[in-house]
């Protein structure tokens, strides 16, 4: 599971760099909103693995 090329990680990180306008950021925070999240990530083993 994940990235596993490192043309991809830089790609993705690339993701940080866009600029959003307060307006933009206002609407993706509405529309994910709307979406909401349930559950974890990933199973309760590898979610143990986190930030160790």
């Amino acid at each position: 599971m994940g990235t596993r090329r490192i043309a991809r990680i830089e790609e993705n990180t690339g993701g940080t760099q866009l600029p959003f306008s307060a307006d933009e950021l206002a609407d993706l925070n509405e529309l994910a909103g709307r979406i909401g999240v349930h559950g974890d990530r990933s199973n309760e083993h590898r979610m143990s693995l986190v930030d160790k």
